[in-house]
C-alpha cells in the first residue's frame, strides 16, 4: 500500500507518541436458533472481556439488553443494526455521543 493508505505511520514526531486507540467490534447474531444472543444478556461475558482489553467496544444493543434489563459498559458504543452494517462495509463513520 502507498504510505497515504496505511492506517498508522510512524514519523520522527509521532514515534514517541501513543499508538492509536484500540477499537473492537462485537457482532452477535440474535434470534431463533442463535447459539448466543438469543437470550437476555448471554453475550455479556464476551462483551465485558472485549471491553476490558479495548479502548472502545462497538456493539449492538441486543448484546447488553434483554427486555427490561440493561448492563451498561463504560467504553462501549451501542449502534443499531443498519448503522453497524454500513460501518462494517466502510460506508459510514461513527461519532460517539452521550
Amino acid at each position: 500500500p502507498t504510505p497515504s493508505r496505511l492506517p498508522f505511520i510512524l514519523s520522527p514526531t509521532s514515534a514517541a507518541a501513543s499508538p492509536p486507540p484500540y477499537t473492537t467490534v462485537l457482532l452477535v447474531p440474535t434470534g431463533t436458533g442463535a447459539r448466543i444472543g438469543g437470550f437476555a444478556g448471554d453475550a455479556l461475558p464476551a462483551a465485558r472481556l472485549l471491553a476490558a482489553v479495548s479502548d472502545t467496544l462497538i456493539t449492538h444493543p441486543n448484546v447488553l439488553n434483554g427486555a427490561q434489563m440493561y448492563w451498561p459498559i463504560e467504553n462501549a458504543l451501542y449502534v443499531e443494526g443498519y448503522a453497524l452494517d454500513r460501518f462494517a462495509a466502510g460506508e459510514w463513520a461513527l461519532i460517539p455521543s452521550r
